[in-house]
């Protein structure tokens, strides 16, 4: 197996759409025709093609925010894909014939136009057979749109499906079967409505005024929150305050903080980039704006950025779609989610992180899918297997037959809480505070007020 790690040579630029409002799962589809938020759909009609690699290898590309402000979802690939190189090292099997497997890596540096750049380079020179590509839809949803365009199969995680697929021109139907317009790009993440279901019974666990002020930069990501939050948490009691979007790589929160005091808010949701988050809540302490709960998606995923926060960054909300207590093993060789947490530690001396994860189970999911077709080159072939695919991985189960939309196989959410740490070594700890989604993931700490 090829251990290939650089980025391809930047390529002319074919930027996705532009990310639209979001939607939750089915359960929200109604809001979709009452507040006009369907986008036009692109569809690429299907094409038997061979992807150009050697008779014998499968190649895989791979794009990820290795630098720029999202850097830090992928802090740990290295490791994951040292792992899943020794996985494959042994070749995959396709329709009764041995494969050996390459993976080629790129950088999207956190940015669209790169994004589009090194996924087009991978299509066109590296003649990649699959592309995955992980964190944010920055680097996600452009790498799509060029798999979408060149009729390659491509597999994306780690963006709300909304995000993903309202922000590319998905539109949403009456039926799941009816709302794809996408043939080759699928993804597998967890959705705005899981957010909803693992976060806000957490809420209800401590005394507030159910007051919650929006941290939604104007961003893909922003715009899906900002469009299911403010359409569901009316319904479940909350009072939104909506100070409005704010630029991507903000250095000045003062007037959304002033919002958040002046209205009373108690609670705090977002999902900002690392780096903004750090900006506002640094800011928000100077200015003695403490809330009861402060629930970021996207920012504090990672402990790195929690401790960087010093003090400060106890008792955080975030999302805990994936911890090493979870119950769930890798389909490669039976490795326990504590398993691959402890390995990573020992190999790194670093803490173990949430995208470890997602980024490890694409590639069993396009492990699976080779080995189920009879021609690993056949883009259509591959892409329409990657649809039918259902199973368990590092992560717990997917199935691409029955998500909320086609071409989406969705996660339970759940919500965690970084406290301090029982292990020495470190300062904080994600420690999942609630379980509504599935009983079958342990809590492991009561959840506390900050």
């Amino acid at each position: 197996m090829s251990h290939t790690d650089d980025s391809p040579r930047p390529a002319p630029s074919q930027t996705g759409a532009q990310a639209g409002p979001a939607l939750t799962r089915r359960a929200f589809v109604g809001l979709a025709g009452a507040a006009g938020l369907g986008l036009a759909a692109g569809c690429s009609g299907g094409l038997k093609s061979s992807s150009g690699s050697s008779a014998g290898t499968i190649k895989i590309g791979y794009v990820s925010p290795r630098t720029g402000p999202d850097a830090a979802f992928t802090s740990s690939d290295p490791f994951v894909l040292s792992k899943v190189r020794a996985a494959l090292a042994r070749g995959l099997t396709a329709g009764g014939k041995k494969y050996k497997v390459e993976i080629f890596t790129a950088d999207s540096q956190s940015s669209d136009t790169r994004a589009a750049q090194v996924a087009q380079q991978l299509i066109t020179q590296n003649n990649v057979d699959i592309m995955l590509t992980t964190s944010a839809p920055e680097t996600v949803n452009p790498v799509s749109d060029q798999c979408e365009s060149a009729h390659v199969p491509c597999l994306g995680t780690i963006v709300p499906w909304e995000a993903w697929f309202l922000g590319r021109g998905g539109t949403i139907g009456k039926t799941a079967a009816a709302s794809s317009s996408f043939t080759y790009t699928y993804l597998y993440f967890i959705g705005l409505e899981d957010e909803l279901a693992g976060q806000v019974p957490a809420w209800k666990e401590l005394t507030t005024n159910h007051k919650v002020g929006g941290l939604w930069p104007s961003d893909a990501d922003g715009s899906a929150f900002r469009g299911a939050f403010t359409k569901a948490l009316p319904g479940d009691g909350y009072k939104v305050i909506n100070p409005g979007a704010y630029s991507d790589g903000a250095t000045d929160f003062t007037t959304i903080i002033n919002k958040y005091k002046s209205s009373g808010a108690e609670i705090v949701q977002g999902c900002p980039l690392p780096p903004d988050f750090a900006t506002f809540w640094k800011q928000a302490s100077s200015m003695g704006y403490k809330p009861k709960i402060a629930c970021i998606a996207k920012a504090i995923l990672f402990p790195s950025v929690v401790v960087g926060l010093g003090a400060l960054g106890e008792n955080l909300l975030t999302d805990a779609w994936w911890t090493p207590g979870m119950p769930w093993k890798s389909s490669f060789d039976g490795m326990t989610c504590r398993q691959y947490a402890n390995e990573y530690q020992a190999a790194t001396g670093q803490q173990w992180t949430q995208p470890m994860s997602f980024n490890y189970a694409v590639f069993e999911i396009a492990a699976h899918v080779f080995r189920s077709v009879s021609d690993p080159h056949d883009h259509e072939e591959v892409a329409a297997q990657i649809g039918k695919s259902r199973g368990e991985v590092i992560t717990g189960s997917y199935d691409f037959t029955g998500g909320p939309v086609k071409n989406v196989a969705v996660h339970d959410d759940f919500a965690g809480q970084w406290q301090k740490s029982k292990d020495p070594k470190f300062m904080y700890d994600l420690y999942v505070v609630n379980n509504a989604m599935d009983s079958s993931v342990p809590v492991t700490a009561p959840l506390e007020s900050l």
